[in-house]
């Protein structure tokens, strides 16, 4: 449902800053037209019908692409504006994937020349549009910064406006609050120099009362919607007034004035049903279900829940998982674990079975983006290769016109041709390399995420296993105090295993992430207190360590990820050490292109024929009952490693007793 509200309110705000022309009339065909004017009638009527009347928008759609079967002689700018119609019907449709491709197979054609710029400004919006809903939100920033300063070029605040807007919803989306609120700032000062219709600001309104609220600061939240409730009331925009007041409820709830909240959702109860709209009433269901659940009335709540759950289309996956882990908590709450675990189940069925979908769909938007990369980089070569056999011609008909005088700069031309052949082979070979690469990484990528998904199921099955068992053991009458309190002991146990395990596969998560790094200059010797300060925090029963190391002077490096590199290894090296005096010495060694740092205990060692093998995801050598861990931690650090470009290796010490660890970090 969350993914329909915002695609409805996206396509609002577009319709908003660009304005949608109307058809002349339905009945086209009476008209005789031009084939140019036949198609922009067809394209005016699905603008027009698409968010009135779908099935009259596809009957549209499909007479403009019979009109095109003939092939008829159309401009450029009425081409551009059929496929913008046809991307706008796509998305409708729920289709980001088909979207790009249109993208992808027309690219030539909609940022052609002969194109006028606000048009182009516009696709390239949608664009930026489509590369969000896929999730490539890197992708989606790059293209919205660019329209923005482009905007700002042709003095198109409209354009300004309508990019940041949805790069406040990008930032959002991202849980990048603070930058949403610098962004949608700047959306008011610029909506703000022109004229804007009223939606554009209620909505701009709504989305700041959003961030506000999850940064907590709910009197600004409170401070906003009600500007946006007023606005709305001014401009008799009834439904846009009804969503507002909505959010305005939910705040109320999370600031806990369920008596106001309950106002509100009694107000709206009794509105007409075109003061809501479909999508409205829907929203109206879910926001009764979270006032039930804050006035701790579980059996009105739960049937809310299992009715939004009935009625939802399957596709949004999302919401779904949503209804049913407040299901899961309503039960727990109702001491209820029977159908608090079914729930549980179902929510996790629905997680992995969203994950799984999900890595097909961005396994097939990365096939599709290669396919166009390689499409664009044969048309380069071709075209350099038809300029090289154009010069060669021209170069031909310049030596048989004046042999004898330019001998001397027939040879210079022949070299210098067979220069530019050189350097065209070798930039070809360069991006045939790359783009095998970047497919060497995805199929990499693919059979990692394998791995980590059959692992990763197992291991989170196991304490949600014993929450749920022994939770429901510790309610029988017939257990003594001994056994409540071993049961307890378990079902707390499981709950720091779970969530050590989740914050372990956080932070591998956050490794894969393929933004661009900023090196500083840091001091080791810091970043290993910090890490032993962290480490004795968080295992309170541990021994301090003795500590001996070099001085180690400041290296041009990555500051946040070595500092999860040492805080691993000092983990290890502390948690497999049965020594009451446990003791580290830290080592440093300057090479020809690494910072060689070495961290050598007298703990219990690993044997050599595992060195390699503790490095893999969710790898130990000892039970859960030993050394509650997730097994991330080793794997956490070679992939930093990797992506900084260094390296570590285990080496046993020579007395045999305690580990090695070798690392080594790259010079800048």
């Amino acid at each position: 449902m969350r993914r329909i509200l915002r695609l409805w309110l996206s396509i609002v705000i577009i319709i908003a800053f660009y304005t949608i022309g109307d058809s002349q009339s339905d009945n086209v065909e009476l008209q005789i037209q031009s084939d140019a004017e036949l198609l922009m009638t067809y394209v005016d009527s699905v603008q027009k019908y698409l968010y009135r009347d779908s099935e009259k928008a596809t009957l549209y759609i499909n007479k403009s692409e019979d009109l095109l079967t003939s092939n008829p002689s159309l401009p450029d700018s009425t081409l551009a504006h059929h496929l913008k119609a046809k991307i706008y019907y796509i998305h409708h449709d729920g289709d980001p994937l088909r979207a790009f491709e249109i993208f992808a197979e027309n690219r030539d054609k909609i940022y052609s020349d002969r194109i006028p710029e606000k048009l182009k400004m516009s696709l390239r919006y949608i664009e930026a549009f489509t590369y969000m809903e896929l999730g490539d939100l890197e992708s989606a920033q790059f293209k919205y910064y660019q329209n923005i300063e482009q905007g700002r070029e042709l003095n198109d605040l409209k354009a300004v406006s309508s990019n940041l807007y949805s790069l406040g919803q990008l930032f959002k989306t991202d849980e990048k609050y603070q930058a949403a609120l610098e962004t949608f700032k700047k959306l008011f000062a610029t909506i703000g120099q022109t004229e804007i219709t009223s939606s554009s600001w209620i909505l701009a309104h709504n989305e700041l009362a959003g961030v506000y609220s999850q940064l907590g600061q709910y009197d600004d939240a409170l401070q906003e919607i009600q500007e946006s409730i007023d606005l709305a009331e001014e401009t008799n925009a009834d439904i846009l007034k009804s969503h507002a007041k909505m959010i305005k409820g939910e705040i109320l709830l999370n600031k806990n004035k369920i008596t106001e909240a309950q106002s509100i959702y009694d107000e709206l109860s009794n509105a007409h049903a075109s003061e809501l709209g479909y999508v409205g009433r829907r929203i109206l269901l879910s926001f009764k279900g979270n006032l039930y659940q804050a006035q701790k009335k579980y059996d009105g709540a739960i049937k809310i829940y299992e009715e939004l759950i009935a009625f939802t289309d399957t596709v949004e996956v999302n919401e779904i998982m949503s209804f049913y882990n407040s299901l899961h908590m309503l039960n727990s709450e109702k001491n209820d674990f029977k159908m608090a675990y079914q729930h549980l189940t179902e929510y996790n069925r629905l997680t992995k079975k969203k994950f799984e979908d999900d890595r097909r769909k961005e396994t097939e938007y990365l096939r599709v983006k290669y396919d166009s990369e390689q499409k664009d980089l044969d048309n380069q070569l071709l075209g350099a290769e038809l300029s090289k056999k154009n010069l060669e011609t021209s170069l031909l008909s310049s030596i048989v016109g004046a042999i004898v005088l330019f001998c001397a700069g027939l040879l210079f031309l022949f070299l210098q041709s067979r220069r530019q052949r050189r350097i065209l082979e070798t930039e070809v070979k360069k991006r045939t390399l790359s783009l095998q690469k970047s497919y060497d990484m995805l199929e990499q990528s693919k059979e990692e995420m394998d791995e980590f998904n059959r692992i990763l199921s197992h291991d989170l099955k196991e304490p949600i296993r014993n929450i749920v068992s022994y939770g429901q053991l510790i309610t029988h009458d017939t257990i003594s105090n001994d056994q409540t309190a071993i049961y307890s002991n378990i079902i707390k146990n499981s709950g720091v295993q779970l969530y050590n395990l989740i914050d372990n596969v956080e932070q591998y998560h956050d490794v894969q992430k393929t933004e661009e790094l900023a090196p500083s200059m840091v001091d080791i010797n810091d970043l290993i207190k910090y890490a032993v300060q962290k480490i004795t925090e968080k295992h309170k029963t541990l021994h301090i360590p003795n500590i001996s190391q070099d001085v180690i002077p400041p290296i041009n490096t990555y500051s946040e990820e070595l500092k999860q590199v040492f805080f691993h290894i000092i983990e290890n090296s502390l948690l497999y050490n049965t020594d009451e005096e446990p003791t580290i010495q830290i080592k440093h060694e300057e090479q020809s292109y690494y910072h060689l740092i070495q961290i050598i205990d007298n703990g219990t060692g690993i044997p050599k024929e595992y060195h390699d093998y503790v490095f893999g995801m969710f790898k130990r050598l000892n039970t859960r009952d030993q050394h509650n861990g997730a097994g991330l931690g080793l794997s956490i650090t070679k992939k930093i490693l990797q992506k900084i470009g260094g390296k570590v290796n285990l080496l046993n010490n020579l007395d045999g007793s305690g580990t090695t660890v070798s690392v080594y970090i790259p010079k800048i």
